[in-house]
């Protein structure tokens, strides 16, 4: 009486032929590589761009927050900021900002909807939950070429 095989020769291919594709695919996907750019973001020092709040537009801080005048004036409708650049970093192309709590969560949604008022100015309004004005209220400013 023959002994049935534990391993059949046509299973050891299929599998051997598994182990081989999952190889190739986790070498691909390893390989992966971006293109070097001047964008950053978090908190810390970021080279090339920084949040100016001593320039023009204004003489005394080029940060500028408008709140909301007919209702509630804690609403923070848009905010206006200058982006210093350096180290022969390109323009941002890309601007968005989002206020957070002095703990550092969210308040509010993005303002995602910005504009290049001029040269390094830019002015960002939001199309989702606004932020309110409380204490220890931070700006978090994402910058991209």
């Amino acid at each position: 009486m023959r002994q049935p095989r534990l391993f059949k020769l046509q299973w050891l291919v299929v599998l051997a032929g598994a182990l081989i594709f999952a190889a190739v695919g986790y070498s691909m996907a390893a390989s992966n590589t971006l293109p070097s750019s001047r964008a950053g973001d978090g908190a810390g020092t970021i080279s090339s761009y920084t949040l100016d709040t001593t320039t023009a537009p204004n003489t005394t801080t080029s940060l500028h927050v408008s709140l909301e005048t007919n209702g509630d004036p804690t609403k923070i409708l848009k905010v206006r900021f200058t982006i210093s650049i350096s180290g022969g970093a390109a323009a941002p192309q890309t601007v968005s900002a989002q206020f957070r709590s002095s703990a550092g969560s969210p308040i509010g949604s993005w303002y995602s909807a910005c504009t290049n008022i001029t040269g390094t100015t830019w002015e960002c309004t939001t199309s989702g939950t606004p932020a309110y004005v409380q204490p220890g209220i931070q700006l978090r400013v994402v910058a991209a070429q």
